[in-house]
């Protein structure tokens, strides 16, 4: 947590997916939380293939910076499968975001990166808590997206003890 009790963090998400991560932003406590969007320095008006090695640069820098990462778990790609290993591999948290799709059960090199899970839906909910490789990790179920932000906190810090964040790059 930095000076002034803002948590910084990253959030891994699809671009496509702008307008939701936008609105999570707005659902998290202004004061409590700085949330990296990578679709504000990223250039969507181009295809992938021709982003420049300086967007991927950002990613690593704003990824070094965080205190956590959360990774939107009904929407993600290759690129945020990828943010996912670098934040675990730095013992940095990293927070699955799961709403109510059961798609990201079949990933489990993602699910391994996780430190905590958020579900807002309770059969989501139920399929984390019996998963073998989540069912065991810190896990809060939120109501509404405004409560995010306060599980959010109290998954960070709670794991942040399991997790010893490495120096360097």
């Amino acid at each position: 947590m930095r000076p002034g009790g803002r948590l910084v963090i990253y959030l891994s998400a699809s671009l496509a997916n702008g307008p939701l991560n936008t609105r999570l932003r707005q659902a998290l406590p202004e004061g409590d939380f700085e949330l990296v969007l990578p679709q504000e320095f990223a250039p969507v008006h181009r295809a992938h293939p021709e982003y420049p090695r300086a967007i991927y640069q950002r990613c690593i820098d704003e990824m070094q910076r965080c205190d956590a990462g959360l990774l939107l778990l009904d929407a993600f790609g290759v690129d945020c499968a990828s943010e996912a290993g670098w934040l675990c591999a730095r013992g940095t948290p990293l927070v699955g975001l799961a709403g109510t799709s059961l798609r990201f059960l079949q990933h489990w090199m993602v699910k391994g990166n996780l430190s905590s899970v958020i579900t807002t839906d309770a059969d989501v909910d139920a399929a984390v808590a019996s998963d073998p490789i989540l069912g065991g990790l810190p896990r809060r179920r939120v109501a509404q997206w405004t409560e995010i932000g306060g599980a959010l906190s109290a998954l960070v810090e709670e794991t942040r003890a399991l997790r010893p964040k490495k120096e360097g790059g």
